[in-house]
């Protein structure tokens, strides 16, 4: 196993055990976490009512980074990593966008958490709380996304750049769903895990099938790129080459060059 494959595994371990232990106390509703649950919620709730501009801004991050515009979002990413060639990782991200599509709203059943109520909602929602479709969606996206621009951008501003942003937009749009009383924190750091979880693990599947796919940022270099080594191997046998005509040559001009030595 490559390093790449390491990293995505331990994260996928790391993941699936957020996820489960808040599996397991929002289901036993353990009382510290539903009093934190519920403060936060309190606080949110009447920071956003009443105030319009707030609900629209909320709004406006909840609509436009949704669930469908990420998963479109990545299958028009995905598409464009197929035509310019790199087809197991378009085939994998346009896979994790349908998977998404269809794990996060499976996964609200299984806990079935009624969602926050509200004597004057701001806005309404359906199906169940835990975790959140929005945060599952964002994560899957965001993860997905800095990982294609690891592999493929050699640049560390535009990867620094897309990780910040990355974050950004996850911890936007999980906000958002808690200002706008429709989600617990819990719900949040269930979904992101959950996101994470199926992204990482794809990854990892499909790293093992077709190594170098993806690659890992480490120590400044892609790590698992066939292509990068085979470039760097040509250019070092240029080298050699040319530095055996250059003696060579010298040689022929002057025979007695090596006794010289």
């Amino acid at each position: 196993m490559n390093d790449a494959n390491a990293l995505l595994a331990r994260t996928a371990v790391v993941s699936t055990g957020v996820l489960a232990l808040l599996a397991m106390v929002v289901s036993n509703q353990w009382s510290p976490l539903m009093a934190l649950d519920d403060g936060i919620a309190v606080a949110a709730h009447q920071a956003t009512s009443g105030h319009d501009l707030m609900i629209d801004t909320w709004s406006a991050v909840s609509s436009w980074a949704g669930p469908d515009v990420l998963r479109q979002l990545m299958m028009v990413v995905a598409v464009g990593l197929v035509l310019g060639r790199r087809f197991v990782a378009g085939a994998w991200l346009f896979g994790l966008a349908v998977l998404e599509s269809y794990a996060a709203p499976a996964a609200k059943l299984v806990l079935e958490r009624p969602r926050p109520e509200w004597s004057d909602p701001i806005t309404t929602a359906g199906a169940t709380s835990f975790p959140s479709g929005h945060a599952t969606a964002a994560a899957t996206a965001a993860v997905a996304l800095v990982l294609v621009v690891l592999g493929l951008v050699r640049s560390q501003r535009v990867r620094r750049f897309a990780i910040a942003l990355a974050v950004a937009t996850v911890a936007a749009v999980g906000a958002s769903r808690i200002f706008l009383g429709v989600h617990y924190l819990s719900d949040i750091v269930g979904g992101i895990a959950f996101g994470t979880l199926l992204t990482v693990a794809t990854a990892w599947v499909v790293g093992l099938l077709r190594p170098g796919f993806l690659s890992v940022v480490s120590d400044g270099a892609a790590v698992g790129q066939p292509e990068a080594d085979a470039r760097r191997g040509q250019e070092q046998g240029a080298e050699h080459a040319h530095v055996h005509q250059v003696v060579a040559g010298s040689v022929e001009r002057d025979p007695v060059l090596l006794t010289r030595r």
